[in-house]
């Protein structure tokens, strides 16, 4: 019997049970509207939309809502994406994501807008997304990506490392991986592995009991300071963990676990 991988960071919350026996899964549905495209992100343990409003070539407003997150300030982040009003429609990613935009904002949220303002320039009603990421154990577990039911990338990860690419030498997926994917890949892989990247990071809360610890001040995390929007100095002293925001999405996705289309 396989064990489960140990802890990778410090955490204020009790272990998961169930761990090793689930499966991580996040779907973002891309819709093209009238001058908009609307993104809808669900995950195990968000639930968000952002509506991108364009011209053609710029973006030329911006609305969100954050439905299901993990603590109290995320909700304020729809208001953050204002940010991206007037940048163009296809501005390279190497420069939508820098300058320290995705700390500033809610980066579930601002990876829905980004894939929004791509989705705005081509020529199809819509596509979707499905992330499926195994619980780790000891041994690599295959994480993948796929677009309307077309894998993209399949790729074995462990303890926070990509491991598909020998003999080359794993791939961290935290510090780093934005420039060496940028490097390497490019159009739909290079989306794929981004989204990849976030997921996987979500991926490993399922280790803990994250949602059931009432007025839990979300300093108590300080691991976290500065990495999104409700992270932020002049705001995480306000944040308490969210109770009920997690679902388990082992056995699929279904109407009932999906937010509605605004």
């Amino acid at each position: 019997m396989k064990r489960q991988a140990a802890p990778l960071v410090p955490t204020a919350f009790p272990r998961n049970p169930a761990y090793g026996t689930g499966i991580y899964r996040r779907r973002i549905r891309l819709l093209r509207q009238e001058s908009a495209v609307l993104a809808l992100l669900d995950d195990t343990n968000h639930a968000m939309w952002v509506r991108v409003h364009h011209d053609g070539a710029r973006v030329t407003a911006v609305e969100g809502r954050t439905v299901r997150a993990p603590n109290s300030n995320c909700p304020g982040a729809a208001a953050a994406l204002e940010e991206l009003v007037g940048l163009p429609l296809a501005m390279p990613r190497a420069e939508l994501f820098g300058e320290g935009r995705p700390y500033r904002n809610c980066t579930h949220l601002f990876d829905a807008a980004a894939l929004a303002m791509e989705q705005a320039l081509r020529d199809e009603g819509g596509r979707t997304y499905d992330i499926v990421i195994p619980d780790e154990t000891d041994e690599p577990v295959p994480a993948e990506v796929s677009l309307d039911g077309r894998v993209l990338i399949r790729w074995h990860m462990s303890r926070r490392k990509v491991v598909e690419f020998a003999p080359e030498p794993p791939v961290p997926i935290m510090r780093g991986f934005t420039a060496w994917a940028v490097d390497r890949l490019s159009g739909e892989t290079l989306d794929a592995a981004l989204m990849l990247q976030r997921a996987y990071l979500v991926s490993g809360a399922r280790m803990w009991i994250v949602d059931r610890s009432p007025d839990l001040p979300i300093t108590a995390m300080p691991e976290l300071f500065g990495a999104c929007y409700a992270y932020q100095p002049e705001r995480v002293e306000d944040g308490v963990q969210a109770i009920g925001n997690v679902i388990d999405l082992t056995a699929g996705f279904t109407e009932g676990n999906l937010q509605p289309i605004p």
